[in-house]
């Protein structure tokens, strides 16, 4: 496809999306019907409706089992109350 095909296809394609794009009701497609009040007929006495309580949705924490890693710990001198120490270096699991 060219680059004329791209801009005539365009050009047919965008007046006919902008016209099927819905638009706003104007004031005057609006009609108002008047509240007719009819006095002779018996007044009934309105409930408001019930609302519909739903059940509350307790989240319960999820406990996961902690995940033992294999940490390396290096070599290191330590201070003992003999002196310093070398601890050679190992693995731990935190």
């Amino acid at each position: 496809m060219n680059l004329k095909q791209i801009i005539g296809s365009a050009a047919l394609v965008l007046p006919l999306a902008i016209t099927s794009l819905p638009t706003q009701a104007s004031a005057l497609e609006v009609i108002v019907k008047p509240r007719v009040y009819n006095h002779s007929a018996k007044k009934i006495r309105v409930t408001p409706a019930r609302r519909v309580v739903r059940p509350r949705v307790v989240r319960t924490r999820v406990v996961r089992p902690r995940v033992n890693q294999r940490v390396w710990i290096p070599a290191r001198w330590e201070n003992r109350r003999q002196g310093r120490r070398w601890v050679p270096g190992h693995y731990q699991y935190r």
